[in-house]
């Protein structure tokens, strides 16, 4: 065998395509250069719990009917595809008495 054999995995990111704040408490900001087509969160038993239509170039995702944990977002843009791990926090709201 010539060379040196690699293993790994296929970076499965879109060029252009951005999302933040991740950790995120509840909104989850998407903006890409193409439009984005749809996006999908699944739990990590590969559960789908969220699907959305977007059909523009940004968009605004609640997090907020989810429960704290990781999650993957699968996002179309443009017919291409990308996988991503989202974390929602747990929000804590502060109680001053």
């Amino acid at each position: 065998m010539f060379g040196t054999p690699t293993i790994g995995v296929k970076d499965n990111a879109l060029a252009g395509f951005n999302f933040y704040p991740n950790p995120t408490n509840d909104v989850l900001n998407l903006s890409a250069k193409s439009n984005i087509e749809s996006v999908s969160l699944f739990n990590l038993l590969g559960q789908q719990v969220m699907s959305a239509k977007v059909g523009a170039t940004t968009s605004n995702i609640s997090l907020g009917s989810l429960a704290t944990g990781t999650y993957i977002m699968h996002v179309i843009v443009d017919g291409q595809i990308g996988t991503y791990k989202i974390t929602k926090n747990l929000i804590s709201k502060l109680i001053w008495i």
